[in-house]
């Protein structure tokens, strides 16, 4: 089994809490562009809940 494959069957779980919060791996974050905030923008896509950086410097969101 090759390292691309190894990383691929590496599965990531979150616990929530009891209102709905969860900690997302540090690493993840940063792999985004998560620095110095504090807030994240959530989609719902496709029954899926997405995670993104927020909009550059008071960017507007559609």
């Amino acid at each position: 089994m090759g390292q691309e494959e190894e990383e691929e069957s590496h599965v990531e779980y979150a616990v929530l809490d009891k209102a709905g919060r969860m900690q997302i791996p540090a690493e993840m974050l940063q792999s985004i562009g998560m620095r110095d905030t504090n807030k994240i923008k959530v989609q719902l896509e496709e029954g899926r809940i997405v995670l993104l950086p927020p909009d550059p410097k008071g960017g507007k969101s559609i």
